[in-house]
Protein backbone atom coordinates (compact mmCIF):
# COMPACT_ATOMS: atom_id res chain seq x y z
CA UNK A 1 0.00 0.00 0.00
CA UNK A 2 1.29 3.40 -0.83
CA UNK A 3 -0.20 6.82 -0.50
CA UNK A 4 0.52 10.20 -2.00
CA UNK A 5 -0.54 13.48 -0.52
CA UNK A 6 -0.57 16.54 -2.70
CA UNK A 7 -2.05 19.96 -2.48
CA UNK A 8 -4.19 21.50 -5.16
CA UNK A 9 -2.81 24.86 -6.22
CA UNK A 10 -5.80 26.67 -7.60
CA UNK A 11 -5.90 29.41 -5.04
CA UNK A 12 -7.12 27.33 -2.07
CA UNK A 13 -4.08 26.16 -0.13
CA UNK A 14 -6.11 24.46 2.61
CA UNK A 15 -7.62 21.71 0.35
CA UNK A 16 -5.57 18.56 0.12
CA UNK A 17 -6.18 15.28 -1.72
CA UNK A 18 -5.15 11.85 -0.54
CA UNK A 19 -4.54 9.20 -3.19
CA UNK A 20 -4.27 5.59 -2.08
CA UNK A 21 -3.09 2.75 -4.29
CA UNK A 22 -3.75 -0.84 -3.25
CA UNK A 23 -1.85 -3.68 -4.85
CA UNK A 24 -3.91 -6.83 -4.45
CA UNK A 25 -2.46 -10.17 -5.36
CA UNK A 26 -4.21 -13.53 -5.17
CA UNK A 27 -2.22 -16.46 -3.90
CA UNK A 28 -2.90 -19.14 -6.46
CA UNK A 29 -0.79 -21.85 -4.87
CA UNK A 30 -3.54 -22.75 -2.40
CA UNK A 31 -6.12 -23.29 -5.13
CA UNK A 32 -3.73 -25.27 -7.30
CA UNK A 33 -2.66 -27.60 -4.48
CA UNK A 34 -5.99 -27.95 -2.68
CA UNK A 35 -8.52 -27.94 -5.51
CA UNK A 36 -7.27 -28.17 -9.08
CA UNK A 37 -4.65 -30.90 -8.63
CA UNK A 38 -6.86 -33.31 -6.63
CA UNK A 39 -9.81 -32.82 -9.01
CA UNK A 40 -7.61 -33.47 -12.03
CA UNK A 41 -6.08 -36.57 -10.44
CA UNK A 42 -9.53 -37.94 -9.60
CA UNK A 43 -10.64 -37.52 -13.22
CA UNK A 44 -7.50 -39.28 -14.47
CA UNK A 45 -8.01 -42.03 -11.89
CA UNK A 46 -11.59 -42.54 -13.09
CA UNK A 47 -10.25 -43.02 -16.63
CA UNK A 48 -8.22 -46.00 -15.41
CA UNK A 49 -11.48 -47.96 -15.50
CA UNK A 50 -11.34 -47.81 -19.30
CA UNK A 51 -8.31 -50.11 -19.22
CA UNK A 52 -9.71 -52.57 -16.68
CA UNK A 53 -11.16 -55.70 -18.21
CA UNK A 54 -14.93 -55.43 -18.67
CA UNK A 55 -15.46 -58.73 -16.87
CA UNK A 56 -13.77 -57.36 -13.72
CA UNK A 57 -16.99 -55.83 -12.39
CA UNK A 58 -15.97 -55.44 -8.73
CA UNK A 59 -12.83 -53.49 -9.63
CA UNK A 60 -14.61 -51.18 -12.06
CA UNK A 61 -17.57 -50.55 -9.77
CA UNK A 62 -15.35 -49.91 -6.75
CA UNK A 63 -13.17 -47.49 -8.72
CA UNK A 64 -16.18 -45.69 -10.16
CA UNK A 65 -18.00 -45.30 -6.86
CA UNK A 66 -14.83 -44.23 -5.06
CA UNK A 67 -14.04 -41.51 -7.60
CA UNK A 68 -17.64 -40.20 -7.67
CA UNK A 69 -17.82 -40.05 -3.87
CA UNK A 70 -14.36 -38.47 -3.59
CA UNK A 71 -15.24 -35.88 -6.20
CA UNK A 72 -18.49 -34.96 -4.47
CA UNK A 73 -16.75 -34.75 -1.07
CA UNK A 74 -14.00 -32.60 -2.53
CA UNK A 75 -16.46 -30.35 -4.36
CA UNK A 76 -18.83 -29.78 -1.45
CA UNK A 77 -16.09 -29.61 1.17
CA UNK A 78 -14.33 -26.76 -0.60
CA UNK A 79 -17.41 -24.56 -0.59
CA UNK A 80 -17.14 -24.04 3.18
CA UNK A 81 -13.74 -22.32 2.89
CA UNK A 82 -14.70 -19.99 0.04
CA UNK A 83 -16.80 -16.84 0.27
CA UNK A 84 -20.51 -17.11 -0.49
CA UNK A 85 -21.36 -15.54 -3.84
CA UNK A 86 -24.63 -15.58 -5.77
CA UNK A 87 -23.10 -16.36 -9.15
CA UNK A 88 -21.11 -19.33 -10.39
CA UNK A 89 -17.35 -18.95 -10.50
CA UNK A 90 -14.73 -20.54 -12.72
CA UNK A 91 -13.88 -22.87 -9.85
CA UNK A 92 -17.52 -24.03 -9.63
CA UNK A 93 -17.59 -24.74 -13.35
CA UNK A 94 -14.28 -26.63 -13.13
CA UNK A 95 -15.49 -28.79 -10.24
CA UNK A 96 -18.79 -29.52 -12.00
CA UNK A 97 -17.01 -30.48 -15.21
CA UNK A 98 -14.65 -32.76 -13.30
CA UNK A 99 -17.65 -34.36 -11.59
CA UNK A 100 -19.27 -34.78 -15.01
CA UNK A 101 -16.20 -36.57 -16.38
CA UNK A 102 -16.03 -38.88 -13.36
CA UNK A 103 -19.74 -39.64 -13.52
CA UNK A 104 -19.55 -40.23 -17.29
CA UNK A 105 -16.82 -42.83 -16.74
CA UNK A 106 -19.16 -44.68 -14.40
CA UNK A 107 -22.08 -44.42 -16.84
CA UNK A 108 -19.79 -45.75 -19.58
CA UNK A 109 -19.23 -48.93 -17.58
CA UNK A 110 -22.98 -49.36 -17.08
CA UNK A 111 -23.58 -48.97 -20.82
CA UNK A 112 -20.80 -51.42 -21.70
CA UNK A 113 -22.07 -53.94 -19.14
CA UNK A 114 -25.62 -53.67 -20.47
CA UNK A 115 -24.43 -54.01 -24.08
CA UNK A 116 -22.44 -57.11 -23.14
CA UNK A 117 -25.50 -58.69 -21.47
CA UNK A 118 -27.63 -57.98 -24.56
CA UNK A 119 -24.90 -59.42 -26.80
CA UNK A 120 -24.63 -62.60 -24.68
CA UNK A 121 -28.43 -63.05 -24.68
CA UNK A 122 -28.48 -62.67 -28.46
CA UNK A 123 -25.68 -65.22 -28.82
CA UNK A 124 -27.51 -67.69 -26.57
CA UNK A 125 -30.75 -67.12 -28.47
CA UNK A 126 -28.99 -67.68 -31.80
CA UNK A 127 -27.32 -70.83 -30.49
CA UNK A 128 -30.63 -72.20 -29.21
CA UNK A 129 -32.22 -71.51 -32.58
CA UNK A 130 -29.31 -73.17 -34.33
CA UNK A 131 -29.56 -76.25 -32.10
CA UNK A 132 -33.30 -76.64 -32.64
CA UNK A 133 -32.90 -76.21 -36.42
CA UNK A 134 -30.15 -78.80 -36.56
CA UNK A 135 -32.24 -81.21 -34.49
CA UNK A 136 -35.20 -80.73 -36.86
CA UNK A 137 -32.90 -81.18 -39.82
CA UNK A 138 -31.58 -84.45 -38.42
CA UNK A 139 -35.06 -85.85 -37.82
CA UNK A 140 -36.16 -84.84 -41.32
CA UNK A 141 -33.11 -86.49 -42.81
CA UNK A 142 -33.74 -89.68 -40.82
CA UNK A 143 -37.39 -89.82 -41.84
CA UNK A 144 -36.41 -89.28 -45.48
CA UNK A 145 -33.83 -92.06 -45.18
CA UNK A 146 -36.46 -94.47 -43.80
CA UNK A 147 -38.75 -93.93 -46.79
Amino acid sequence: MSHVSEEISDGCPDISVLKVYFKLQRQQGYYVLQIYTPCTLLVVMSWVSFWINKEASPARVALGIMTVLSMSTLGFGLRTDLPKVSHSTALDIYILSCFGFVFAAMVEYAVINYAQIVYIRKQVHDLKGLDSNSAVGVTINRSQANE
